[in-house]
């Protein structure tokens, strides 16, 4: 019987603590997290390669994102990445790839940009020119921008 109460007592002490974080190798920023590949591959195997990993092509959708994501995007020496924006279903209408919404930040297209070209579906943010966005053809190989929400990461304290 002492034993039991023991092992209840102790039970009763241990304290678990839930919190969110991203996985080794991602970067948190706001609710959610972002892998920066190295790997220039093009779109539709970007997008693959982020779904592999429970996770899409990064989606900006304020300007505070898609600056965090141009700036930060800087740091690897690139100046282009994929984002999973596209107007693949309908000429110049852009949306987003995973739930086909029209896209929330137009202000962020570059100047001349989207600039029409039917072989250019896919959009990629162009870190190099102020945190904008540019049309450009799915085959091309550039570098990609992976997101996911937090994760919860549940630990014994105590």
């Amino acid at each position: 019987m002492g034993r039991m109460w023991h092992s209840l007592l102790f039970l009763l002490f241990v304290v678990f603590s839930s919190t969110l974080g991203c996985k080794t190798g991602w970067i948190q920023f706001l609710d959610k997290c972002y892998h920066f590949s190295t790997l220039a591959r093009d779109w539709g195997v970007a997008s693959s390669y982020c779904e592999a990993f429970s996770s899409k092509l990064a989606e900006p959708r304020t300007e505070v994102e898609a600056h965090f994501l141009s700036s930060h995007a800087q740091k690897f020496g690139r100046k282009s990445f994929w984002i999973g924006i596209t107007d693949m279903l309908e000429e110049s209408t852009w949306i987003y790839a995973s739930n086909q919404e029209p896209i929330h930040i137009a202000s962020l297209w570059g100047p001349t940009e989207p600039n029409g070209h039917a072989a250019e579906n896919c959009a990629m943010l162009w870190s190099g020119s102020h945190d904008q966005m540019s049309d450009y053809g799915c085959s091309g190989a550039l570098n990609f921008i992976c997101e996911q929400s937090q994760e919860v990461f549940t630990e014994i304290v105590g």
